[in-house]
């Protein structure tokens, strides 16, 4: 991503595929937090897309420092959409990582006057965690990305 520095979809997609077949050889779990920065239309509207940019990239240094082993992969899926995504990680740690995610972001303090949620700019993280077992497919890796996607809303 050309204004993060992250990783885009596109190489999401086929890091995942990779880490999934990965794990189904080792027995390692794939967790996956996804994350939306809360009102952040109406944080453009209020500050400007400039700002707006600012954040996006403050936010893409704290998913990158939380990207801490070799096979971790912080993303940004675009708009306000990022990833964080961990192999061999539990639910229980990926559940810590997340609430991490969060804390780190507002402790930014980055002021949010738009928001309905906070007055500074806050996350949302769904997470979802998977152990690969023998026979399971690609489809399984949807599954994940389907289960994270309704955890955040």
């Amino acid at each position: 991503d050309s204004l993060t520095g992250l990783h885009n979809r596109r190489s999401f997609n086929q890091h995942l595929d990779r880490l999934w077949r990965q794990a189904q050889r080792e027995q390692k779990t794939l967790a996956l937090l996804l994350c939306d920065v809360d009102h952040f239309k109406a944080y453009n509207d209020r500050y400007g897309h400039q700002a707006g940019d600012a954040v996006l990239q403050r936010i893409g240094a704290v998913f990158e420092a939380n990207a801490r082993r070799p096979l971790d992969m912080a993303v940004r899926l675009g708009g306000e959409e990022f990833a964080l995504l961990l192999y061999g990680a539990n639910e229980h740690e990926a559940r810590l990582r997340a609430e991490a995610l969060r804390a780190q972001v507002q402790a930014l303090r980055m002021e949010h006057e738009a928001s309905d949620t906070a007055r500074e700019v806050t996350l949302s993280v769904g997470v979802s965690c998977l152990w690969p077992t023998p026979g399971n497919d690609l489809k399984r890796l949807y599954d994940l990305y389907e289960h994270a996607d309704r955890a955040l809303y």
